[in-house]
């Protein structure tokens, strides 16, 4: 599967920020603790921490102001304050130190100006073997704020991490394919590369559990499982097959009725697919063969819920709550009939009492 990085370049970048801090520079065995008896004196020097945000993200911007209120501040409370910048390309950007975080985090703390912000270790590492880096921390080359998530992030420009989001930025604007448009056999792409064949427009009924409890509710409450679900239909509905990022085409093609693949069959009402990147055959009667696999699968299990049929070795024998909860998952495939075919339900409380 080719690369694919999920983010964008903000018009304008929010700096957040309040307390003046000195912060120490240099690599772990330059920076002394405060009980430390080694006559060598960190050294240190005055620095505005900031949280980095787009400047039209108003959640972040409601973060980055929390952030700069209860961080690295000491003495009472102070009013966190903004600089809004353009986010054009900075250069002399010079690096502190390392900070270790929780939960093994950590990231390498730069200077911008006045602000000291996160660089991660991606970037540290292309700037190092492709541009370098000049005595005193200084990186060479160029760096814009990317968005990438919830998180910002400073990027390179020419990198290829820049070069991935400038084309994933590129297609944002692209309309998805027309739901008339989709042609049967199709391979369609989305803007993160996720790759799906078109198998064909179909009608379903799709369960969902009347009342929602987990199974130590059910038995803390003393109530059984009753099968009873609410059920909502879908016409003419697109029914997509999700091809392995990892597989070949022909292979993820020839695997397409394997009984370990029926779960990546996905019934959509809208989709993100922007454009047909390839042809593929598909057998007429696959849409039969699935909803065939899935009920036989189904089938076993009450079978198996009513005891006239062994569990699999090494396995206990499935119970009501298990049984339920799998025909909910499973009966959207459970229903699944090529359009303009009338849905015959699965109707697994039938299915139990003539077990």
């Amino acid at each position: 599967m080719s690369k694919v990085a999920v983010g964008s370049f903000p018009q304008k970048i929010c700096y957040t920020y309040s307390d003046e801090i000195e912060a120490p520079v240099g690599c772990t065995w330059d920076i002394n603790d405060w009980y430390d008896e080694d006559p060598l004196k960190t050294v240190k020097e005055k620095v505005t921490p900031a949280f980095p945000t787009d400047s039209e993200d108003v959640k972040g911007l409601a973060t980055a102001k929390q952030w700069a209120e209860r961080t690295y501040r000491e003495g009472p409370e102070k009013t966190a304050q903004t600089t809004i910048v353009d986010n054009k390309p900075v250069k002399n950007i010079r690096v502190f130190s390392l900070e270790e975080r929780n939960n093994g985090g950590r990231a390498y703390k730069v200077l911008i100006d006045k602000f000291f912000v996160d660089l991660r270790e991606d970037v540290l590492m292309d700037t190092m073997l492709k541009v370098g880096i000049s005595p005193g921390g200084i990186l060479q080359g160029e760096f814009v704020w990317a968005k990438m998530g919830a998180q910002m992030k400073l990027v390179r420009v020419g990198s290829e991490l820049h070069r991935l989001i400038v084309e994933f930025e590129s297609k944002k604007d692209i309309k998805p394919v027309g739901k008339g448009d989709l042609e049967v056999g199709g391979v369609y792409l989305d803007r993160r590369k996720n790759k799906a064949i078109f198998v064909g427009y179909v009608n379903t009924t799709v369960y969902k559990k009347e009342i929602k409890r987990n199974r130590w509710a059910l038995e803390r409450d003393g109530v059984k499982v009753d099968f009873k679900f609410k059920k909502s239909t879908k016409k003419k509905a697109m029914l997509f097959y999700d091809v392995y990022a990892h597989e070949k085409l022909a292979v993820s093609v020839k695997n397409m009725t394997g009984e370990d693949r029926n779960y990546c069959y996905k019934v959509k009402t809208s989709h993100n697919f922007i454009e047909k990147i390839d042809q593929v055959d598909v057998k007429e009667n696959v849409i039969e063969k699935l909803r065939t696999m899935v009920r036989t699968e189904v089938k076993n299990l009450v079978l198996e819920y009513t005891g006239h049929k062994d569990p699999k070795k090494n396995y206990a024998r499935i119970d009501a709550y298990y049984l339920e909860e799998t025909v909910e998952y499973k009966s959207e495939r459970l229903n699944l009939y090529k359009f303009p075919e009338a849905v015959d339900e699965f109707d697994v409380k039938t299915l139990i009492l003539f077990s």
